[in-house]
């Protein structure tokens, strides 16, 4: 079995070394209307929702050359599913779901015969995404923008001993990279938040290809000798302006204050060796001028620690509300909906003893509360496909997330998970390119704040 996927593998590589896909032209984009019209030179298959209740938003794919194996698992043992109940409850209408489908594109007639057992919807190798949406179509306006968040599986980390072998002949990175793109391609989010990404493949891939669809973007990695891996966020430039960034490594916070400080131990043996960030972007939106915090994170993975991920999570809130501004973070926060985390972030307190009785200054000596007012926008309401953004071998769960500021910013749409029929595909796939679900939402500001900022334009034209 390894060595066929082995094979796979190099057929795979070779093909693409002949033939990558180089975007030639741009897409149309009209800002005004927040509406992609056409995407030029697009690979092989494309998803598109079946009715126009929202921006035209398309899902790209880039072809795999060679046959596709069985992606499905054969498990069916409803006991693997993690328990993904949110723990807050979101002041969300009843949505309206819209089905994307899979199919060819129309000048591609000849994969399309090789790849109909794929694409037939009777097949459980054929996935689906959904669009929920909680708004009518004519309430959309120029402040309106749509968020990506992904963890695209570094592939220094893409081991075959961590994922099941049916995703064996898809962990092969020149194939991945091309498929990443083209998804981003196709979806043309105003913000794509990246993590574990190079720094080779943000500088010599990522960037020049986004930047011919008018993207530009910032990097920043973890600064680790053996890890390199990092943060990537890119936005369309026509529509924000980047005013500054941040870094926020945690480990360089200073835990201590004039009353509290923090035992040596406890932060060196918990906290100091793990390299997590965060990248942070202050943007201006070019037509309402208002500003927006758009946050992209990964904070600590080890299980083991679960006081050094919560005191990651209040050193990021801590720095972003001094911002005072709209904001959504994105990021895999390595923490299921009923974690100490979300409860933290979402709820705006968490007790002192969620530290575990360790020692982190003026963290931990008291609990902790923040008035951000953080909402999720995938909970189990907005988006009760999502039984998983991540999935390996041995794990299932939802551990990204995309969070947004309730008091300033409204939940437009969001793209659904698998549907409960494809719950045991397993990741990498065909469709998708990583270990992780890429999860997008739309957001758009709230009335009182574009409101205020048009009384306040009108104000200052008239001096």
């Amino acid at each position: 079995m390894r060595k066929q996927a082995r094979n796979q593998m190099r057929k795979q590589a070779d093909h693409r070394k002949r033939n990558q896909h180089k975007p030639t032209t741009l897409p149309t984009v009209k800002a005004d209307e927040f509406r992609v019209e056409s995407v030029e030179d697009s690979p092989a298959f494309i998803a598109r929702p079946t009715t126009p209740s929202l921006p035209s938003i398309e899902t790209t794919l880039i072809e795999s050359t060679s046959p596709v194996p069985s992606l499905y698992d054969g498990s069916s043992d409803s006991s693997d599913t993690c328990d993904t109940s949110s723990i807050q409850h979101d002041e969300c209408d009843d949505y309206i779901q819209t089905n994307v489908e899979w199919q060819p594109c129309e000048d591609d007639e000849d994969d399309s015969d090789r790849m109909s057992s794929v694409m037939d919807e009777s097949n459980p190798d054929c996935q689906t995404r959904s669009w929920n949406y909680f708004t009518p179509e004519e309430e959309l306006d120029s402040g309106a923008f749509i968020a990506m968040s992904w963890n695209t599986l570094s592939p220094n980390l893409a081991s075959t001993s961590r994922f099941h072998c049916h995703s064996w002949p898809y962990l092969d990175w020149e194939y991945r990279k091309h498929s990443i793109l083209g998804q981003i391609i196709g979806l043309l989010p105003d913000f794509v938040c990246l993590q574990e990404v190079e720094p080779e493949d943000f500088a010599d891939f990522f960037l020049p290809a986004l930047e011919q669809y008018g993207y530009t973007g910032f990097y920043e990695n973890k600064s680790n000798q053996v890890v390199q891996d990092g943060c990537a966020t890119f936005y369309k430039q026509h529509r924000f302006e980047l005013i500054k960034t941040h870094v926020i490594r945690y480990n360089e916070t200073n835990l201590d204050d004039e009353h509290r400080h923090s035992l040596a131990r406890d932060t060196a043996i918990r906290f100091n060796m793990f390299n997590n960030l965060a990248l942070v972007g202050i943007f201006r939106n070019r037509e309402t001028q208002s500003k927006l915090c758009v946050a992209n994170t990964h904070l600590l993975a080890d299980p083991e620690y679960p006081d050094a991920k919560l005191l990651q999570a209040a050193i990021l809130i801590d720095r972003l509300q001094k911002f005072k501004n709209p904001t959504v973070i994105c990021g895999d926060l390595n923490s299921l909906p009923t974690s100490a985390v979300l409860q933290y972030l979402v709820s705006g307190r968490a007790p002192s003893s969620a530290f575990s009785g360790h020692d982190f200054g003026r963290y931990s000596a008291h609990p902790l509360r923040h008035q951000m007012r953080l909402r999720s926008a995938c909970t189990e309401k907005s988006s009760p496909n999502l039984r998983f953004t991540n999935r390996t071998k041995n794990f299932r769960g939802v551990i990204d997330h995309i969070l947004y500021t309730l008091h300033s910013l409204d939940l437009l749409a969001v793209l659904d998970g698998l549907p409960k029929d494809q719950g045991h595909l397993t990741l990498p796939n065909w469709h998708c390119p990583s270990d992780h679900l890429p999860l997008v939402a739309v957001f758009c500001e709230k009335d009182g704040i574009r409101t205020a900022l048009r009384k306040k334009l009108q104000k200052s034209s008239t001096k």
